[in-house]
């Protein structure tokens, strides 16, 4: 029994001495495995060891001490320690210049994917940068934030030493609201005519402008906006009159001094802001919100200032007149908001510009043969075309997929309908729930967009009447809804909507015969509206053609039909003459702005320019006669008094003179404002010039300048007077007192008020502007000028291929 039981503890000490062996074998290799590991990372990636001759230590070394764990001596316990020490240090550098690696590469993907626009692949930034584009995005994403952190060590000699910023004090947004990096800002003034909401989603034309800024902007932190309200004060109704007597009486007794001049609620927002930029979530934004941009002023006039007049006549004749406004006089306004921007820009609302329009205006207006150059360019329009190619190619080819989905649907078995129907339960939605939420709008005819009139004719395709009940929508129509409209708002619709796929529920339930055409249109194209408009944009910047001012046509003067413009401008389509954000020319330096001062660094004259002509010095540009108001861009000293001498080379006998904007045309049209302000600009010594490609597109109807006979009688007195005085002052100002012939003392005395102030320059006569724009014979005609032979020798373009010249002369 003894033995037994010795047997059995003897077979449980063998037992426990094998697993402890097998432990010990583990551990061991374990062990020696990670020592090897270690010494080979350090062998590897250490060059520090090699470099200060540290031991060398033998692996077979470090086994055989292993294998035979006696204690080591104090000296070579030190020797390891050290060695493990310096191991460790190289390690640590390894990593840390991995992590360097690793934090460059995910700053640029940041970079990229914070520019990247909605739909655009991201790629890291690549090092060869060949495009004006690849160039600008690497100096505005990097090379920018390090410019700004060498100027401000200049600034602060401690700067270098013990100081600590936020993860985001070099952000592009940090920087720029400290007032680095704003080398090439613009200042943009926005003139609108006075318009309402129409509705909680639909933006003014002025605010989808300035959206347009902002967004389609490459750098809009350096965009400044300027933005004139004009409100009206209306006449109080007799309950408001009634609710505010009480009120009233408290305040009889008051001074307008001592009367507060806030009131208990403030303001409404300008009509030229966006609802986006207003919402909470802007102005919390970490980076940068556009309306820390946004400067508006507000101008409060009556009834009568306004040139409304209250009872007397009737509504016909109380009706402002659809040619005339005062926006020269807005102009003037705005312009009172620059602060010291590099360039100015004008542009008028219900315009759009393209993708990068900043830098793409700067690279043009940069390479242009002048340093006193104005560029100005008739805004393209989206041909109907353009819209029916688009829509055909986003929304009627996803219907018909959609369609097509339908009836494959549709065939499946019972048992694969069980099935669909035992998945939609599980995930509460399936694609099946969402095809029957939609029924009502699967009709490919309907979504299709009907032809115009004129265009169905000479197509031969079916047109669209207006006695027709349901049109759908027009070409117009789409491309209002399309940039009138924020991507925001379509996007809270389909998150407000119900899990049946993005139907509202006011279009719930609705059977395929209930729906309007328009209705049908409109779903699909909230749910296709940022592909839509990808296609407008796209269809833009890469179109062939660029427009540019051709001409002017003057009615006779001897009329006093102050009711009808007295000038018409022309705009013609050209060939597009550039590619300037793909071609790598345009960053190269213009030898007519990279120059200055004297000797060989004195910028070309007219010879030179000549003998450039032909050269690949010489990049293509579009010399025209006249500018538009609708899109103006220039250096700010065009329009703003700054010293220029002896700073950037401007100055000199050469120097253009500063043109100062009239604030006393008040009622005028955008033609006769534009034929003045270019007379007065190009007597001034400017140059003026048309975009090589298309920078400013609309998505209204082009702007007539034919009035009717029945307009005549819309305008009021008041209206009237303000007309004549302008009509009068614009005369004078470009013809002379001979223009201003047959005008009454009175009329007279008020519309040449200030008028040497804003009359035309000095650096060219009125001869050489009337005979280079084509006006000579006109205005010989009308008795307004004498022939002179000099007039003959004005300026004409230094290269005649590049002049916009209409494609019929």
């Amino acid at each position: 029994m003894h033995w037994m039981w010795a047997l059995h503890m003897l077979e449980r000490c063998r037992m426990r001495f094998r697993r402890s062996m097998k432990r010990s074998v583990r551990l061991f290799v374990l062990l020696t495995i990670v020592a090897l590991l270690l010494l080979l990372s350090i062998a590897m990636f250490d060059p520090t060891v090699d470099e200060v001759d540290a031991d060398y230590i033998d692996v077979e070394d470090i086994a055989h001490e292993l294998e035979n764990p006696t204690r080591p001596t104090h000296h070579d316990m030190a020797g390891m320690q050290m060695q493990i020490k310096r191991g460790r240090e190289s390690m640590l550098l390894h990593a840390k210049d991995l992590l360097s690696l690793l934090q460059r590469f995910s700053d640029e993907i940041t970079i990229a994917a914070t520019n990247a626009r909605p739909g655009e692949v991201v790629r890291p930034v690549e090092k060869t940068l060949t495009t004006p584009e690849s160039v600008l995005s690497e100096y505005y994403g990097t090379e920018l934030l390090r410019l700004n952190n060498l100027h401000e060590k200049d600034l602060d000699a401690g700067y270098a030493e013990n100081v600590v910023h936020s993860d985001t004090y070099w952000s592009p947004s940090h920087v720029t609201r400290r007032g680095y990096g704003l080398e090439g800002s613009i200042f943009v003034g926005v003139t609108h005519s006075q318009e309402a909401s129409s509705s909680s989603d639909v933006e003014t034309a002025c605010a989808a402008t300035v959206r347009s800024l902002y967004e389609a902007a490459r750098w809009p932190l350096a965009v400044f906006t300027g933005v004139v309200d004009v409100t009206l004060l209306t006449t109080p109704t007799p309950r408001d009159t009634t609710a505010s007597t009480a009120s009233s009486k408290n305040t009889e007794s008051q001074s307008p001094e001592e009367t507060p001049a806030w009131t208990s609620t403030p303001p409404p927002p300008s009509v030229c802001v966006p609802r986006a930029y207003l919402l909470p979530s802007c102005a919390e934004r970490a980076s940068f919100c556009p309306t820390d941009n946004i400067f508006v002023r507000r101008v409060r006039v009556g009834p009568t200032s306004a040139g409304t007049v209250g009872a007397a006549g009737n509504a016909r004749r109380r009706r402002m007149h659809p040619l005339f406004s005062s926006v020269a006089a807005q102009r003037y306004a705005t312009l009172a908001l620059y602060r010291g921007e590099t360039y100015v820009m004008f542009i008028t609302a219900g315009l759009q510009l393209v993708f990068k329009w900043d830098v793409l205006t700067r690279i043009l207006w940069l390479q242009l043969p002048s340093r006193h150059a104005v560029l100005s360019q008739p805004p393209v329009p989206i041909s109907r075309q353009a819209v029916r190619v688009a829509w055909n190619a986003v929304v009627v080819k996803h219907v018909e997929g959609v369609i097509a989905t339908t009836k494959l649907f549709s065939n499946g078995t019972a048992e694969q309908t069980h099935r669909s129907k035992l998945s939609e339960e599980k995930l509460g939605n399936g694609v099946d729930r969402w095809l029957e939420s939609i029924q009502w709008a699967l009709n490919l005819e309907a979504v299709q967009l009907q032809l115009a009139r004129d265009e169905a004719a000479g197509s031969g395709g079916k047109e669209h009447t207006d006695t027709e009940k349901d049109t759908g929508m027009r070409e117009e129509d789409v491309v209002s809804y399309i940039f009138h409209h924020d991507a925001a708002v379509f996007r809270h619709a389909k998150e407000q909507a119900p899990m049946t796929g993005g139907a509202t529920p006011r279009e719930e339930g609705r059977t395929p015969g209930a729906a309007s055409r328009r209705d049908i249109q409109l779903y699909w194209l909230r749910q296709f509206y940022e592909s839509l408009r990808e296609a407008l944009m796209k269809e833009v910047v890469e179109r062939n053609t660029t427009s540019c001012l051709s001409g002017v046509q003057m009615k006779g003067l001897k009329s006093r039909q102050y009711a009808e413009s007295l000038f018409r401008l022309h705009a013609t389509r050209v060939r597009r003459l550039s590619h300037a954000m793909q071609d790598p020319r345009y960053m190269r330096p213009s030898p007519f702005h990279a120059c200055g001062g004297k000797g060989e660094s004195a910028c070309p004259g007219p010879s030179e320019a000549k003998n450039m002509c032909h050269s690949d010095v010489m990049l293509p540009y579009l010399r025209q006669a006249w500018v538009t108001t609708d899109f103006l861009f220039a250096r700010a000293e065009t329009f703003v008094n700054l010293p220029r001498e002896g700073v950037d080379g401007y100055g000199g006998p050469t120097n253009a003179d500063t043109v100062r904007l009239d604030p006393y045309l008040s009622f005028v049209g955008a033609d006769e404002e534009a034929v003045l302000l270019s007379a007065r600009l190009w007597t001034h010594g400017w140059d003026l010039f048309s975009a090589t490609e298309p920078i400013a597109f609309t998505v209204a109807q082009p702007r007539t300048e034919a009035a009717s006979e029945a307009d005549t009688y819309t305008l009021s007195p008041t209206l009237q007077r303000l007309r004549e005085q302008s009509v009068t002052r614009l005369r004078h100002i470009l013809f002379g007192k001979n223009g201003a012939a047959g005008t009454s003392p009175n009329v007279e005395a008020a519309a040449l008020r200030d008028v040497e102030h804003y009359g035309l320059g000095e650096r060219r006569s009125k001869e050489q502007l009337f005979y280079f724009s084509g006006l000579q014979e006109a205005t010989r005609r009308e008795g307004l000028v004498e022939s002179d032979a000099d007039a003959q020798n004005a300026e004409e373009s230094n290269c005649p291929v590049f002049f916009c010249r209409s494609q019929q002369s």
